[in-house]
């Protein structure tokens, strides 16, 4: 019986370990949704130097301490909390990403969109794709 004990405790806790994993497995895929949805992105009419030029400008009037002179790699710069690539998709438009601190929350939207928008006043956003209509049916 003195050894039958442990194994009853333990079938009787099972129930409860259960329902934490699930809490904790909850709170870890909440956690990934928040930080996936943290970024923000624009596609712009102009090639990457040129975006790279505007976005570093733009960091910098958001307070972040860029380098006027860094130079262009198509990839991502880490300053601060912001984190933001600038991608060159095809002749004549690239699309920036920016992320500000690690979840998405008011006040880090706030932060990317205030790059992003002084990235706007340098550059003309690309235009969207124009929906063509199917043909007709006869």
């Amino acid at each position: 019986m003195p050894r039958l004990l442990p194994v009853c405790a333990l079938l009787a806790l099972l129930p409860l370990a259960t329902g934490c994993a699930a809490v904790v497995a909850g709170a870890a895929g909440y956690g990934a949704y928040k930080y996936a949805g943290n970024n923000s992105q624009r596609a712009y009419a102009a090639d990457g130097e040129t975006t790279w030029l505007a976005a570093v400008d733009a960091m910098r009037e958001a307070g972040y301490p860029m380098d006027p002179e860094a130079p262009y790699t198509n990839s991502t710069v880490t300053v601060g909390d912001a984190r933001v690539r600038v991608q060159t998709a095809s002749d004549g438009v690239t699309h920036v990403l920016v992320r500000v601190g690690t979840f998405d929350n008011q006040s880090n939207r706030d932060k990317a969109r205030r790059i992003l928008d002084g990235i706007d006043a340098r550059l003309a956003p690309a235009a969207e794709p124009t929906p063509t209509e199917p043909p007709p049916v006869s």
